[in-house]
């Protein structure tokens, strides 16, 4: 099979930049596949259709694009400027590679190019929904509008999480039910090997003998990461805050303000960095997810879990579908240092427990969520949707040759 992946934005540095990347390296085990983005690295077996627009996009914050312009906040010649070259970049990739369907990211603008390209050349798209998209479409009617229309001709929708399919249904209509398939995605085991020691950054950053708490993300308002800074004085131990983003300068003054000497900001951490970031997830004693906007579920939960680390996270959105009280972790209300700080304690203070639930962590992790699980199920609903489709030529074929011999 020949996918194409529709993705407006790099394949590092975001929740999704990593779906797109893992999938489509799974799917290039036994297919062929081109990815259309802003993507100016180079890929083994991956062909990259670069997409140059004259502006940077984004739903929320990007760290490769700091100064970069929200799609909720463009104009409407602002939005089709920035769209067009995602039409042309596709189309010369529907030329080129030729592809036998068409894998969306986000329900959003990369629908609309999708659905002109079914329309003129047949070619079956499917539509993977990741949750910023979602809170887009609640204040953009524009996206919503168009999107909703085009949605009318997809062949299969993958939500992200089971509260991602519920969004998606109400904001865009209970008659897509039929179409929507909940796909989690997961994590690459081979990367996250179960007793990997750490090597590097105990002795850069002297954790030898320190307790570490960590949150891993951007730094953005809704992320509320400002509680758990809150909560750092409650804590006994070093919170590393690994992420760039807006809020960051407020979060810095807020560490200072409260006179903290325990919360360390380690910036962004990029490809060359990741062997570093692998090891926080290992070293930490509990990662911290303080969200206070709805997520789908976090690839940042799914990875601190394979690497055995408990979970305190924000009782919101997807996110208790996979930490559960007590076994997985443990859930907070959203904007409570106080619950924070209570939770993040009770497994600080409990080696035997850390140890239990970073046990179950693992476990669930291997059983349930890989991307070799993840992508397997979307390549059996892409097979289907092409089935589907060459089924339709033929009897349309069929159709036309009996009303000829008539």
């Amino acid at each position: 099979m020949k996918i194409l992946i529709l993705h407006r934005a790099p394949l590092w540095g975001s929740g999704s930049g990593t779906y797109v990347r893992k999938l489509a390296e799974e799917f290039a085990k036994r297919d062929e596949v081109a990815i259309v983005c802003p993507e100016k690295r180079e890929f083994d077996k991956l062909k990259i259709y670069f997409v140059k627009t004259p502006f940077p996009g984004v739903f929320q914050n990007h760290p490769e694009f700091p100064k970069a312009k929200k799609y909720s906040e463009m104009t409407n010649v602002e939005l089709t400027r920035y769209i067009l070259p995602y039409l042309q970049a596709s189309l010369k990739a529907v030329e080129e590679f030729q592809p036998e369907v068409i894998h969306v990211q986000h329900a959003s603008f990369l629908v609309w190019v999708a659905d002109y390209i079914k329309s003129i050349f047949n070619i079956p798209f499917v539509v993977s929904v990741h949750g910023p998209d979602l809170n887009t479409a609640l204040i953009d009617k524009r996206l919503k509008v168009l999107t909703k229309e085009s949605l009318t001709r997809v062949s299969k929708i993958f939500p992200n999480s089971f509260d991602t399919k519920n969004r998606f249904l109400t904001i865009f209509g209970k008659t897509f039910r039929r179409r929507v398939r909940t796909i989690f995605p997961g994590v690459d085991l081979n990367l996250y090997p179960k007793d990997k020691k750490i090597r590097m950054i105990n002795k850069k950053y002297h954790l030898d003998k320190s307790k570490l708490v960590l949150y891993v993300g951007r730094l953005d308002k809704e992320k509320g990461v400002e509680y758990l800074v809150k909560a750092a004085k409650k804590i006994p131990a070093e919170i590393y805050i690994l992420g760039g983003g807006d809020f960051k300068k407020e979060l810095e003054k807020l560490t200072k303000d409260l006179q903290l000497q325990n919360v360390h900001f380690m910036g962004y951490f990029d490809k060359e960095d990741i062997e570093e970031l692998r090891e926080f997830y290992r070293k930490a004693d509990v990662i911290v997810v303080p969200s206070t906007v709805k997520e789908a579920l976090g690839l940042v939960i799914l990875e601190a879990m394979a690497c055995s680390t408990p979970v305190v996270a924000s009782n919101i959105g997807g996110i208790p579908n996979i930490v559960k009280e007590g076994k997985t972790g443990f859930l907070v209300r959203p904007r409570s240092p106080e619950d924070i700080a209570e939770k993040v304690n009770k497994i600080l203070s409990n080696e035997k427990l850390k140890l239990a639930i970073g046990e179950r962590c693992r476990k669930l992790i291997e059983e349930k969520y890989t991307w070799e699980k993840a992508a397997a199920a979307i390549h059996d609903s892409l097979e289907r949707s092409l089935k589907h489709i060459i089924k339709k030529r033929e009897e349309e074929e069929l159709e036309t040759l009996f009303n000829w011999l008539e």
